[in-house]
């Protein structure tokens, strides 16, 4: 008597599997179609085959692009790992080789004190070090980074090179030199 009940539980599963498999043919069948018509619309818009094809499947027929890292390798008791570009100061492209000034020591975590004071560090003039090369017209979007991630981490009152009254000299295109010149010269005044 078991035997026939769990035969007929094989039997009805067997056929529940087909049922479903059979939907899923028809409905990949029906996609199939609209995304040809899709992509005949897309290619009359001027996009390549390929791309018309592409843009046709729709978000769900696109693999999720990843995230751009840049990966920084490990040093000392820094962990290093693949940070994203949310995690840099100075990004002037989506090419990782070009990012500068991390602000964290964990792949997308909090900002860590000693690196944004060290992004402080490259930013001032008077650091001998050579510093990263910040075009002047990305100035301004630097240091309203590194200001937020100043306060962020805790680090009490901003070093004067972080000041509104210095984001306001580069915003007038001063340089990083300028900067630095009017920043030791508030210092002066005090």
């Amino acid at each position: 008597m078991k035997c026939g009940v769990i035969e007929m539980e094989i039997e009805e599963r067997e056929r529940r599997r087909k049922l479903i498999e059979a939907k899923r043919t028809e409905a990949s069948r029906k996609t199939s179609v609209e995304n040809a018509d899709l992509a005949e619309a897309f290619e009359s818009l001027g996009l390549s085959e390929e791309s018309a094809r592409v843009a046709a499947g729709g978000r769900a027929g696109l693999r999720e692009a990843k995230e751009l890292t840049k990966t920084e390798p490990a040093s000392g008791e820094f962990k290093g790992g693949a940070f994203p570009k949310s995690d840099y100061a100075y990004t002037p492209s989506n090419d990782p080789a070009t990012w500068q000034l991390l602000l964290t020591t964990t792949p997308d975590g909090d900002f860590d004190a000693a690196s944004v004071r060290a992004a402080v560090a490259a930013l001032d003039g008077t650091n001998p070090l050579p510093g990263p090369g910040i075009a002047d017209d990305d100035l301004p979007g630097v240091l309203s980074k590194v200001s937020k991630a100043w306060r962020a981490a805790g680090l009490g009152d901003l070093p004067d090179i972080l000041t509104a009254e210095a984001r306001a000299f580069a915003q007038l295109g001063t340089g990083l030199e300028g900067l630095v010149a009017a920043a030791r010269g508030r210092s002066r005044r005090i």
